[in-house]
C-alpha cells in the first residue's frame, strides 16, 4: 500500500517510478483499489508489468482521480524502485 484517502478525494494524481538499481531492468505494477488492500483485481491496476530501465525514473503523467476511501497499491519485481505519488486534496 502506497497511499490510502482518507476523509478527502484527491485529484490530479500522478505517480513518479523511480528504479535505483544500476545493473537491472524491473517491472512495476500500480492498482487502484476500492478498499484497504486485499486480493487485487485485474480490473484494479493502472499499471500492469512495464518495464523501467536501471537507473531510469518514470512519471505516469496520465492524471488520477482518488476517491476518499481508496488506496494506491504499488508493487515491483525489484526492492529498489521508490514510488512517489502527487496529487491535490479537494
Amino acid at each position: 500500500s502506497l497511499f490510502q484517502a482518507s476523509g478527502s478525494d484527491y485529484e490530479d494524481c500522478s505517480i513518479h517510478i523511480c528504479n535505483k538499481d544500476a545493473s537491472n531492468a524491473v517491472t512495476y505494477r500500480v492498482a487502484l483499489i476500492d478498499g484497504a488492500v486485499g486480493a487485487i483485481a485485474v480490473e484494479d491496476y493502472i499499471i500492469f508489468d512495464e518495464l523501467i530501465t536501471e537507473n531510469e525514473g518514470f512519471t505516469f503523467t496520465e492524471s488520477f482521480h482518488l476517491p476518499d476511501g481508496y488506496t494506491v497499491a504499488v508493487r515491483a519485481s525489484d526492492a529498489d524502485v521508490n514510488f512517489l505519488l502527487y496529487g491535490r486534496e479537494r
